[in-house]
């Protein structure tokens, strides 16, 4: 494709020798003005599909903001956020680029931007919470790919019937000529800049909200890192407060009716289908077809007939859509020039006679092809199944035998690292002695959202060594490079008692641990009482007997798992 010339002044018509068809999909209609003007834009429809896009021309708007990215890198980091699929972002369709000409097609936008709408009659704290939640969502899917936006203004959030959505992702700061991070630092400029906006709708009545979660997220004296954790601070909020602003009459504003409805839905008939054929018959975004109105018949007659949608299914209608209507017996009716398609209700096609099926020749036995290839396959799956089983569970042994201390107390030994060993006088328990009784364990995860699999972590107490709590696994020993002090693992017992050893059940070698008695608000303060590598099944004993009722089991660095991930599992743990 090749440009003769092209428009230089922004939000001006398109000069008509600029190509009106790119990608020999999308034909463009005219200018568009963004919240954003400094990017130039169209509106376009995609003619394969009959919808309404978005065309951004990519060249002509790094020239216009002067940003020093190549094309190149601007539809790189379009391609990577083209596979973040959530509905709080403009959804980008294609990436264009063929010579010196370089477009991203997006969905149409068809909401209003934030900065469009009045700040001091539109914006309350239950509309901030919303906006902020939403779009705080959105963005930890989106880093959870490796892509972050980076460039979040009152500009670049627009208001659907579906909710908030971003345009923009990944690209537009590039597009846009400022400077684009990646990892925890592009987090960290996410939620910045996503409170910031926060902060401005609000400026001067912030006063008179009475949300504490809100206050807290817009404190500029906090920090947050990840998007996820200011979506769980605000969470829940009222999305419906959002999408009656996206509502062109303005909130309160009534549905279309049925009549405007129907009247859209008129489709053209079989034959004119078949003359154009797509190969997707009913694109994204079609709506599905209306009942008839009352006394509607067909349009049109000769060899091109359209036809009013009859609302009944293709599978079971495909006859009165593929095939005419046997003509009527009166006379006047049956002189007309072409057969008349008449529309069939659902009632109808319910009822209607099937066809008799041919007869089977007579002491012959007929099998479908279809039947026999399903008999076949259905066979091979189930020999297929047998097999995996019996190889899976042959000569099936545990990884290691462990011998639970509760089953060996009065042994006069302890184990270490899965073997006997004789102890210290200090460290061994008399056969009367009892131990101290756990009342609750918890996971611990201060640095990041607490999601350490809190669920799990009473199997480690459960006395069944075929249950385990496991962490989240990571790529590395040092939590995958996420910024965190530790995880940990707090046991809480029913009562101050002397602690002087914990046996731990677990798989896991390596890593490093610190025991301390300490609360889990505070996981790694408290008294260190031992410290050391992880040993599979294994004593920890204390530097000295202690009087506590809680201790911390806080690992600053990750034992490999079988899997060759980085985790902690422990299957049982007991105090001594």
């Amino acid at each position: 494709m090749t440009r003769t010339g092209k428009s230089t002044q922004i939000g001006q018509p398109v000069d008509e020798s600029t190509p009106t068809l790119i990608g020999g999909r999308y034909r463009k209609e005219g200018a568009h003005a963004l919240a954003n003007e400094l990017i130039v834009t169209w509106h376009g429809t995609d003619t394969v599909l009959d919808r309404r896009v978005l065309i951004v021309d990519v060249a002509a708007t790094l020239e216009a903001t002067g940003s020093s990215a190549g094309v190149g890198a601007v539809l790189d980091a379009a391609r990577r956020a083209a596979l973040v699929s959530d509905r709080r972002f403009v959804k980008l369709l294609d990436i264009n680029h063929e010579g010196t000409d370089a477009f991203i097609v997006s969905e149409d936008i068809t909401g209003p931007s934030v900065s469009s709408l009045p700040r001091a009659t539109t914006w309350d704290a239950r509309r901030v919470r919303a906006l902020l939640g939403e779009l705080a969502s959105g963005l930890d899917a989106a880093s959870r790919n490796g892509v972050h936006h980076q460039h979040i203004s009152e500009d670049s959030v627009y208001l659907s019937r579906r909710g908030p959505q971003l345009y923009g992702l990944g690209f537009l700061p590039l597009l846009l000529g400022t400077e684009a991070l990646s990892g925890d630092d592009a987090s960290l400029v996410d939620c910045d800049q996503l409170r910031s906006v926060g902060r401005r709708l609000v400026a001067g009545h912030a006063d008179e909200f009475d949300d504490a979660a809100l206050v807290d997220v817009l404190d500029v004296e906090h920090v947050y890192v990840r998007p996820a954790r200011i979506a769980t601070e605000l969470d829940p909020w009222d999305l419906a407060s959002l999408t009656e602003l996206a509502d062109p009459a303005g909130p309160g504003a009534s549905a279309p009716s049925a009549a405007d409805q129907t009247a859209d839905l008129v489709r053209r008939s079989a034959l004119s289908q078949l003359a154009n054929i797509s190969d997707d018959l009913n694109p994204p975004g079609t709506p599905p077809p209306a009942p008839p109105a009352p006394g509607a018949g067909t349009h049109g007659t000769g060899s091109n007939p359209t036809r009013v949608s009859t609302g009944v299914p293709v599978a079971a209608a495909a006859s009165s859509l593929l095939s005419p209507v046997l003509p009527a017996t009166d006379p006047a009716a049956a002189s007309a020039e072409a057969p008349v398609f008449q529309p069939v209700s659902a009632a109808a096609a319910a009822t209607a006679p099937a066809a008799p099926a041919p007869a089977a020749a007579k002491g012959r036995f007929q099998v479908g092809s279809t039947l026999a290839v399903l008999l076949l396959v259905g066979g091979i799956l189930v020999t297929g199944g047998f097999w995996a089983v019996a190889a899976l569970t042959d000569n099936l042994q545990p990884t290691h035998v462990v011998q639970s201390l509760r089953d060996s107390q009065g042994s006069g030994g302890t184990t270490t690292g899965g073997k006997s060993s004789n102890a210290t006088p200090k460290a061994t328990k008399s056969a009367t002695a009892v131990p101290p009784v756990i009342d609750s364990v918890a996971s611990l995860d201060p640095d990041g959202d607490n999601n350490e699999h809190p669920e799990l972590a009473d199997r480690a107490i459960d006395e069944d060594q075929a249950t385990y709590w496991i962490s989240r696994t990571y790529k590395t020993a040092n939590f995958g490079g996420y910024s965190r002090r530790g995880i940990g693992f707090a046991i809480k017992l029913e009562k101050a008692t002397t602690v002087s050893q914990l046996y731990v059940i677990t798989e896991n070698t390596g890593g490093k641990f610190e025991l301390r008695a300490t609360s889990d608000a505070k996981p790694w303060g408290g008294d260190l009482v031992a410290k050391g590598s992880f040993d599979q099944d294994m004593d920890i004993v204390l530097n000295k007997p202690i009087k506590t009722d809680e201790l911390v089991l806080w690992v600053t660095e990750l034992p490999e798992l079988s899997s060759g991930s980085y985790g902690l599992k422990i299957a049982e743990v007991q105090v001594l």
